[in-house]
């Protein structure tokens, strides 16, 4: 079957129509009108243009509406087509005259309901439809199937849409509870109810609803699928309708179907795949239906036939899975502009591996509330053989304001979004250096494949001293604190006239580090202040590690002075100018508390002078040059 074009319809459903919306207000007057919106899809037959968007506000039960006109401003201002439809809302604009009556152009959607109905809170559970049988007034003798033909094609058996949405969902929903019910005759003729070559969707919907409904309870169902005997305007219809039915005023899913939209399998998931409110993908081009990779694109070319139930459908893409809520947060991977570079496997789309660290997408954010999805594809289930391109990364960028939210990446720029260049494989690298993205395909593996993605390779943390200050041995040699000072804005380090040793400690948090880090290195620097006598003659100023604190408070205490380090002299500080350095190996970095360091000369000099380093210390007024602990690490 060749490909076919679209048409766009949007209908708003009114229930209420309080006092005050300006519904009498005349030709270019501003009103305001509340309701329910819903979006309907066009798909049109063989070789057909594409038209639309078109769209329309239909009164309360379905009947013929006014014609709307809203502006690509308004609609990218409420948040896209997947935010607006079937929610209450309230639009602002004004009446304008048209060749074939009155139209309203839409200026401002204001959502009144943002969570009732909402597409955003997934399709989930028991999904049961609906299958409405109507033949035309003039063509009742028609059939073209009974209803146990139409009982298989909504089966759980390949190829039944049961069967086949149970697969694409990941077993998040079923059709159980969908039945058939028909044939049931029209009042109208086929002309009738497509007036200027048309179709009306309200009437024929009002028409076909009625006529089954001695025979069908329509709260029961969530869909409705309207199947006809015969050729509509030439399209196939599919998206939301609402409408009051059995007492019941709500949003149905709801298609409208020609034979060729049911006697192949494909086109009808496509039309229920709008009933559920996905829209159509791409590439990135003018054409709707180019996109081999998804069955909201191009399910149209017949990649494989059943005898019985034609073109077979391929699965959607991830952004539609993920926008009906099957890919949980744990198998999405987001790799925002902060995150760290990182290698991970991103199991096949259709059949996904259950092993734990598999993903199923990445999800990439870009300024402006675009973002790129990254999904694997393989020949397995409904995207089997000849129903996709091939087995490679796919890589789409949304923007979910769009009419056609999700558009294929083409490296090959070349009008074919199927071709190599859309099919990232091992090897191969896609980079955006504007937003400093990098994807590398690393390698394929029996489920998916290997994919290393760019980005912060290191990250940096700082912590700044606290609990420092300086501890006087309480005599010479005695090994032991004496005198603490935790108070002044300086530390001393060296030794007194009396040649008491004067060591000072200083502590650093460290627990707000990930306890899975990788760390690179750790840099301990202090900034000194001056220098008194000669304590160059005191030999290496050492560092003693301790993850903790030194004895039995992370305030400073003499006993800090002696007590046992986790390491002794692990490293030792040396001077450029004024900065003081020492390289702290990772093993002695606390990443569930404190981390401390002493630091000492081993002995005296025995001078009977004062020879010591004034450092600035934690309580400093220059928060530049109080003492550091700079770590760099990696996930």
């Amino acid at each position: 079957m060749c490909k076919k074009m679209i048409a766009f319809l949007i209908f708003l459903a009114f229930f209420i129509a309080p006092a005050g919306t300006a519904l009498g207000a005349g030709i270019g007057q501003e009103a305001a009108l509340t309701g329910w919106l819903s979006v309907v899809w066009g798909d049109g037959s063989d070789g057909s243009a594409e038209s639309g968007p078109l769209f329309f506000l239909a009164t309360d039960d379905g009947g013929p509406g006014m014609a709307l006109s809203i502006s690509p401003q308004a609609l990218e201002a409420a948040g896209g087509i997947a935010t607006i439809d079937r929610q209450q809302v309230r639009i602002y604009g004004a009446r304008q005259s048209a060749g074939s009556g009155e139209s309203f152009q839409v200026e401002k959607i204001e959502l009144l309901s943002p969570q009732s109905q909402a597409l955003r809170s997934g399709v989930l559970g028991k999904q049961p439809w609906v299958n409405i049988l109507c033949r035309f007034k003039d063509s009742t003798g028609v059939t073209p199937h009974p209803v146990a033909w139409f009982s298989t094609l909504f089966g759980n058996a390949y190829p039944g849409l049961d069967h086949y949405w149970r697969e694409a969902s990941y077993n998040n929903i079923n059709l159980n509870g969908t039945t058939t019910a028909g044939w049931f005759n029209l009042p109208k003729k086929r002309s009738e109810y497509i007036p200027g070559g048309q179709l009306d969707l309200g009437l024929a919907v009002r028409d076909c609803t009625a006529a089954a409904e001695a025979a069908v309870y329509f709260p029961e169902f969530i869909g409705i699928n309207m199947m006809f005997n015969d050729d509509l305007d030439g399209y196939a219809w599919g998206g939301g309708w609402c409408l009051s039915l059995d007492g019941v005023n709500r949003c149905w899913n709801m298609t409208w179907l020609p034979p060729w939209g049911y006697e192949n399998q494909s086109p009808l998931a496509h039309e229920m795949g709008h009933g559920f409110g996905l829209p159509h993908s791409s590439g990135p081009y003018d054409a709707t239906y180019d996109s081999k990779w998804d069955v909201m694109s191009n399910t149209w070319d017949c990649f494989t036939r059943d005898p019985n139930y034609g073109c077979i459908a391929q699965h959607t893409i991830t952004y539609h899975k993920d926008l009906l809520g099957w890919i949980p947060a744990s198998r999405q991977y987001v790799h925002t502009a902060s995150s760290l570079a990182r290698t991970i496997h991103l199991t096949n789309l259709a059949n996904p591996s259950p092993a734990d660290g598999d993903y199923q997408m990445v999800k990439m954010p870009l300024p402006g509330g675009q973002f790129y999805t990254i999904e694997a594809r393989f020949f397995t289930g409904y995207d089997g053989v000849a129903r996709i391109p091939g087995e490679a990364v796919v890589i789409h960028k949304v923007n979910s304001a769009d009419s056609r939210p999700a558009r294929v990446v083409d490296a090959s720029n070349n009008k074919d979004p199927n071709d190599a260049g859309a099919m990232w494989l091992p090897g191969e690298v896609f980079s955006d250096s504007q937003n400093n993205i990098t994807v590398k395909i690393v390698s394929k593996t029996a489920t998916g494949f290997e994919v290393a993605i760019g980005g912060q390779s290191k990250r940096s943390f700082t912590a700044q001293g606290s609990y420092d200050g300086q501890v006087t041995e309480s005599r010479r040699n005695s090994n032991k604190g004496g005198k603490a000072n935790a108070s002044s804005a300086m530390i001393m380090v060296g030794d007194d006239a009396a040649n008491r040793r004067v060591c000072a400690i200083f502590s650093f948090n460290t627990a707000s580090l990930p306890d899975t880090i990788q760390i690179q290195a750790a840099q301990f620097v202090l900034h000194r202040i001056a220098l008194t006598g000669a304590p160059t003659r005191l030999g290496n100023l050492w560092v003693d590690a301790q993850k903790g604190y030194f004895h039995t408070s992370p305030k400073l205490q003499p006993a800090d002075f002696q007590a046992a380090a986790a390491a002794e002299n692990v490293t030792r500080l040396t001077a450029k100018n004024t900065t003081y350095q020492a390289a702290i190996p990772a093993a002695y970095i606390n990443l569930s508390g404190l981390t401390q360091f002493r630091v000492c000369y081993n002995d005296d000099n025995r001078n009977s002078r004062a020879d010591y380093l004034t450092f600035h210390s934690g309580n400093s007024a220059n928060t530049a040059l109080r003492p550091k602990l700079n770590i760099t690490y990696s996930p």
